[in-house]
């Protein structure tokens, strides 16, 4: 989630360090193949329209005609290599001098991030925060079913289906709590909404928080029931992952409710305020 890429980065002489071990490598490789070749080196003229391929050995000039085409293009794919040879050659000298007149920078900024200095969790949270904002304002799949019982406005212009989410909505909202409103989880054949998904402002972890508005009515009690039975089947606990509430008509949510549930989830809430 950090989103200082610092901390995942090599330095400058660290990465020279690793180039060099790679030229050596592809160089030794390099010449084990070039040894596979006939000896000497193909030598190509051009006299006006034609050229010439001359193989040069021990100080002579062997001319090949052209029924010895497939030979020539051996010697050319070993020129080729040789060439290359050369090119790779002169790279790992040019980073030999490097490494030899600089030394391997000491990593001022990865230490801020590694070595719990004074600045290490102030740098850890914003790169988080970050984090949190994307995942907040990013675009998601909601629940499309009846979005005409949208009838209630949440801050952030956030259209929700009752007034306790409403509530709900709110206090996550005044105490900066990053959520989605109605968004798709896919645990089984097809997705489900959670009321709200949430993510922890310290630790970025997910929660789920769901709002049972009619207990008092049988069947809506039932299936309740049946959710928390289908998120405990997926691993989604109450009381671990999953925040719930409830409401019946002679008892309605409470904010004092809501906030006892953000101090117990996410260790901050302001019951000492609330009479």
């Amino acid at each position: 989630m950090i989103q200082h890429e610092i901390i995942q980065g090599q330095t400058l002489y660290q990465k020279m360090i690793i180039l060099r071990d790679q030229l050596m490598e592809e160089i030794a490789m390099l010449k084990r193949r070039i040894a596979e070749y006939p000896e000497g080196e193909l030598c190509c003229s051009k006299n006006q329209a034609y050229t010439k391929w001359h193989l040069c050995k021990d100080g002579q000039n062997i001319y090949l005609p052209k029924s010895q085409r497939e030979f020539a293009c051996v010697m050319a794919d070993k020129k080729y290599l040789t060439e290359l040879l050369r090119d790779l050659q002169h790279d790992l000298d040019e980073v030999n001098q490097y490494l030899q007149k600089h030394q391997d920078n000491p990593g001022h900024a990865r230490k801020l991030l590694t070595e719990q200095t004074p600045y290490t969790e102030l740098l850890i949270q914003a790169g988080l925060s970050k984090d949190l904002s994307q995942w907040a304002n990013a675009s998601y799949e909601t629940n499309p079913f009846h979005p005409e019982n949208k009838i209630h406005t949440a801050p952030g212009n956030i259209r929700v289906r009752s007034k306790s989410e409403v509530l709900i909505a709110t206090l996550l909202f005044s105490h900066q709590i990053p959520f989605r409103y109605e968004c798709a989880l896919h645990l089984g054949l097809r997705p489900i909404y959670p009321d709200f998904t949430l993510r922890h402002p310290q630790t970025g972890e997910t929660f789920y928080w769901e709002h049972f508005g009619k207990m008092d009515d049988p069947v809506y009690r039932d299936r309740a029931y049946e959710r928390m039975q289908f998120y405990s089947k997926h691993q989604i606990y109450p009381n671990i992952q999953l925040i719930t509430t409830s409401e019946t008509a002679d008892h309605p949510l409470s904010i004092h409710t809501i906030e006892c549930r953000i101090q117990e989830f996410f260790g901050f809430g302001q019951l000492d305020k609330i009479s």
